[in-house]
C-alpha cells in the first residue's frame, strides 16, 4: 500500500527535503537520494513537490541550482564552467540549455 500522511508529516518531509537539498545541492545527488534520505519512496515524494511546490523534485533541485549559479554569475568572478560544476551541473551543455529554457538567456549573456 502506498504512503498517506496527514498534513502535518507532510510539512515535516517538506522540511526535511529542502534542508537536505540546499546541504548537498553542488554534489550529484538524485531524486532517489532524497527519497532515501527522507525515509519516502520515490513516488510519495514526487506526489509531495507536485502537491506543494507544482513542480517535480528533479526540476525543484535544477531550480536550486540555477538560483545558486545566477548568484555566483552575477559575481562575475567565476568562469561559467566554474560556476556551473559549483552548483552540480557537470555538463556545460547542460546547464547551458536548461539556464536559457529558465532564464531566456545563456549564462554568458547573463554574466555580461
Amino acid at each position: 500500500m502506498g504512503q498517506v500522511f496527514s498534513e502535518d508529516y507532510s510539512a515535516v518531509y517538506m522540511d526535511a527535503c529542502i534542508k537536505y537539498v540546499e546541504a548537498n545541492y553542488p554534489y550529484p545527488i538524485t531524486v532517489y537520494d532524497i527519497a532515501s534520505h527522507v525515509g519516502l519512496e520515490r513516488s510519495y515524494l514526487y506526489r509531495l513537490f507536485k502537491n506543494k511546490k507544482g513542480c517535480s523534485p528533479s526540476d525543484w533541485l535544477t531550480n536550486v541550482r540555477l538560483e545558486h549559479a545566477v548568484k555566483l554569475l552575477e559575481q562575475k568572478s567565476l568562469s561559467i564552467t566554474d560556476v556551473a560544476l559549483t552548483v552540480g551541473f557537470y555538463d556545460l551543455s547542460h546547464f547551458s540549455r536548461v539556464f536559457k529554457r529558465r532564464f531566456l538567456c545563456t549564462p554568458g549573456e547573463y554574466k555580461v
